[in-house]
Formats: structure tokens, sequence, C-alpha cells
């Protein structure tokens, strides 16, 4: 009988989880170590009957630079988090952490008042209060 290979099962199995995670090494991270740029942080929003309240997961972006604008009942938060250099923590053995700029535009159902637009930013939270205009919920409240 022809020598064939001896089947090692095991074997296989680490060959192929260790090409998935380099595959998803590879569609994570840029070379060198970089995480991807221009992320979509998570946003929820809210809605009560005087405005709308925008939650967004921005942990190390400074309040100062994150944008916030409304332009025809569109909502858009926009900013950059900026990455670590190797130099300050030492080398890279990992980096999932994304990075870069981002930008997250909302539709809002109602015109609102992007003058009296409030922005707060506490424990890596960033909140935006946009007060919606007075002659669409003083109608809601009559009907």
């Amino acid at each position: 009988m022809a020598d064939l290979p001896l089947w090692q099962p095991l074997r296989l199995s680490l060959d192929m989880e260790a090409k998935i995670d380099e595959t998803f090494d590879q569609l994570i991270h840029a070379p060198w170590g970089r995480a991807v740029e221009n992320w979509r942080p998570a946003v929820d929003v809210y809605e009560t009957v005087d405005a709308y309240l925008i939650v967004a997961d921005l942990p190390g972006v400074p309040p100062d630079q994150v944008e916030v604008r409304v332009e025809r009942q569109r909502l858009t938060i926009r900013g950059v988090r900026h990455t670590v250099t190797r130099a300050e923590y030492g080398r890279s053995l990992q980096i999932e952490r994304s990075h870069g700029e981002f930008s997250r535009s909302i539709d809002l159902e109602h015109s609102v008042d992007e003058a009296r637009l409030e922005t707060w930013s506490e424990h890596g939270t960033f909140r935006a209060r946009v007060p919606k205009r007075p002659s669409v919920h003083s109608s809601e409240r009559q009907g």
C-alpha cells in the first residue's frame, strides 16, 4: 500500500484558525498595526415633545474635536480621534481601537432651532440636545 500522509484533523483545524485570524487582521488593520481610519461611532437618537437628544460614544475624543451642524432637518456630528503614536507607549503589539475622522448624519422628522443647540460630553459620551421649533410641539399639544 502506498504511503499516505497521516491525517491530522487537529492540525488542519489549527491551520484554518490561523488563516482566519490572519484574514480578519488584514481586514481590520492596515500595515504596521495602524487601525483602519474613518470609523463610525455608535449613535442613539431620542425624541421628546420639544427636542431631540443625540447620544454618541466618543471615548478619547475631546469635545473641542467634535463639530455639530444642523442643515435642513439633518444633524451631522463630525470629528476626529487621533491615534496614539508608538513612541508614547512603546512598540505596538496589537492595535484594535479605531481612529481617524468620523461623520454621522441623522435626519430629523421635525424642524429644529439650531441656534439653541446644546452639546456636552462626559466620560466618553457626547450629547447634543436640539430643540424643535415652537410651532411643531405647540400644534401637537392642541391636537
